[in-house]
């Protein structure tokens, strides 16, 4: 939200509820939204996103590629946000949208690594939520490679009495028919490893908790040339340690 002399705007996502809520005391001309829908001032025509960066075009800009040096679809909102708040301040989107290009993730934010066994890690273990969990898992799943993909998330973090119900939320973006092998570590992940017993069979799923030295061996075994690994968790979980372990 921004204030210029005395006055109140705000640019929001209009697809967030609880942010809908917040701004009900604005008037609407005070008021600007950016979305992956055509019922925001700001959204994406085009979408194209590959293993290293996305690209997209934008309704305020439809001659104009807007080029990220990351992966994710989810990121291109992140980026509409920077835009719109560049348009309220009078920066048009083609001064901004370079700036875009040239930024740069901080470490272990989704970042490509080379693995052992000649794989590909990605590693993602700096942070997580549950709507951050889903949309990397999601991403991942349409990755073509010539071995498996394989997963390993961990707890995710100080999320209260609502913990289990946010953990199970992640079953939807976890697919056999895309993912080869679910390893989860952490003991809130309990919940998600028991209501995946009937999707995946048990020579898929895994659950680990406590030391890591068992999941990191685990891990290692079942990696071959070509497997693509998404490890991503909670910072205080530490699937750090398993990331520098499996990176060559």
């Amino acid at each position: 939200m921004l204030r210029f002399k005395r006055k109140w705007c705000a640019d929001i996502s209009w697809e967030e509820p609880l942010l809908q809520e917040k701004v009900t005391v604005l008037k609407e001309s005070q008021l600007k939204t950016f979305g992956t829908s055509p019922e925001n001032d700001l959204y994406p025509l085009e979408i194209d996103a590959q293993m290293n960066r996305t690209s997209f075009i934008t309704n305020e800009r439809p001659d104009l590629v807007v080029n990220l040096p990351v992966l994710g679809t989810y990121n291109v909102n992140n980026a509409l946000a920077a835009l719109m708040a560049g348009m309220t301040l009078g920066i048009p989107i083609e001064k901004s949208a370079p700036k875009l290009a040239q930024f740069q993730l901080t470490k272990n934010r989704t970042e490509w690594l080379k693995g052992i066994n000649e794989s590909s890690i990605l590693n993602d273990a700096y942070n997580a939520n549950p709507t951050a969990m889903r949309a990397v898992l999601d991403n991942f799943s349409t990755f073509t490679n010539t071995g498996k993909k394989i997963v390993v998330l961990g707890d995710m973090l100080e999320l209260g009495d609502q913990s289990s119900e946010l953990h199970l939320r992640v079953k939807d973006s976890l697919d056999p028919a895309r993912i080869e092998k679910v390893i989860l570590y952490g003991e809130q992940m309990t919940v998600l490893y028991e209501a995946l017993k009937g999707t995946f069979d048990e020579e898929s799923l895994f659950h680990f908790i406590g030391a890591k030295e068992p999941l990191i061996k685990f891990v290692e075994k079942q990696i071959n040339p070509g497997d693509y690994i998404l490890i991503k968790s909670s910072l205080g979980t530490d699937l750090l340690s398993v990331v520098r372990s499996l990176q060559v």
